[in-house]
């Protein structure tokens, strides 16, 4: 009798065991790239909070570039970033591409159809240096064998795109952050040749760090993506 109501005990500590192990809660420290946090994580972290109430995310809101040090530091948990390098200790897991796009005021007269050549003399604004967007932008002129006369640098994405709307440059951004000021008239989306690409967004965490906490917020983010039918596939 006593040997079976140990098997009972052992079983039962098993179990619980197990819900632990599996349970979501605590804290957890992500990274979010700024435009894509600007357009998700509202509603992202209303998911969390509705499905994982015993969940703490604790947010670093940046660029890529200043996020994955922290990340490759294990200063963070998870990043969720447009671009991020491989790293073999980490895994990355492609959650589609972010469309995005040379955005303008509707001061500048500029045509309809707009290359490098109608840009190179207007002012233009960018992310720092080893950014993705400082990256596309000079991509971008330098496709065309050119230079802009001038190019700002601003650190914020939301600053960028506030200058952009209220006319001191032209920028590159996601496009979905132009939605209100395109409804209002303010700001219209370039079509250009050549056009920007749409920019890839991964999940990206330690391979030795993955846990029901990573997996909740993975998942949650891509069920918010998928309500929003935000991101577009990734090209090969």
């Amino acid at each position: 009798m006593l040997e079976d109501a140990r098997e009972v005990l052992d079983g039962v500590e098993r179990i619980a065991s197990q819900k632990n192990d599996n349970r979501v809660g605590g804290r957890i420290r992500v990274g979010f790239s700024e435009g894509f946090a600007i357009i998700c994580l509202p509603l992202i972290l209303a998911k969390l909070h509705r499905l994982y109430p015993d969940l703490n995310p604790e947010l670093m809101v940046s660029t890529t570039p200043f996020i994955e040090p922290d990340l490759h530091a294990r200063e963070l948990d998870l990043a969720f970033l447009v671009h991020p390098t491989e790293h073999g200790d980490f895994r990355l897991v492609p959650l589609g591409a972010q469309p995005t796009s040379w955005v303008a005021s509707t001061r500048w007269d500029l045509p309809s159809l707009v290359t490098p050549h109608d840009l190179m003399a207007h002012p233009i604004i960018s992310n720092p240096i080893g950014s993705i967007n400082y990256r596309q932008v000079r991509g971008w002129f330098a496709s065309a064998g050119l230079s802009p006369k001038r190019l700002d640098i601003c650190n914020s994405v939301a600053m960028l795109a506030h200058l952009v709307n209220t006319g001191v440059a032209i920028g590159v951004y996601p496009s979905k952050m132009a939605e209100r000021e395109l409804e209002s008239g303010t700001v219209r989306l370039l079509n250009t040749i050549p056009p920007i690409p749409d920019t890839p967004v991964f999940a990206k965490f330690p391979f030795s760090a993955e846990s029901p906490n990573t997996r909740a917020c993975v998942n949650t983010v891509r069920e918010v993506l998928a309500e929003l039918n935000y991101l577009t596939s990734i090209s090969p």
